[in-house]
C-alpha cells in the first residue's frame, strides 16, 4: 500500500455550481461540478426548490455523511436545498 495522501475534496461536501439563463422570459438553470456538467437548461417554475431540481439532474442521494452545497457560478452565494430558484 502507498503511503502517499490523496487529494480528496471535503468529505461532508461537494460543489455544486448554478447557472441561470432566461430565454424568452423563461428560467432556465445548468447543473454542474466543476468538472461535469449533470443537466443543461433545465426550465423552472416560481414553486421549484434546489433539492428539487439536484434530485432531477443528479438522480442519486449523496453518500452517508455528506451532501451537496448549491452555489452560484461565481461561488458568491450559497442556497438551502429548500430554498425556492427564483
Amino acid at each position: 500500500m502507498s503511503s502517499k495522501s490523496s487529494t480528496i475534496p471535503s468529505p461532508n461536501r461537494r460543489s455544486l455550481g448554478l447557472l441561470y439563463c432566461e430565454l424568452f422570459g423563461i428560467k432556465s438553470v445548468t447543473v454542474r461540478s466543476k468538472t461535469k456538467v449533470f443537466k443543461r437548461k433545465i426550465a423552472v417554475a416560481d414553486t421549484i426548490t434546489f433539492d428539487t431540481i439536484i434530485y432531477f439532474a443528479i438522480k442519486v442521494q449523496p453518500p452517508t455523511g455528506k451532501q451537496f452545497v448549491i452555489r452560484t457560478a461565481d461561488e458568491a452565494l450559497e442556497y438551502m436545498k429548500d430554498d425556492l430558484v427564483r
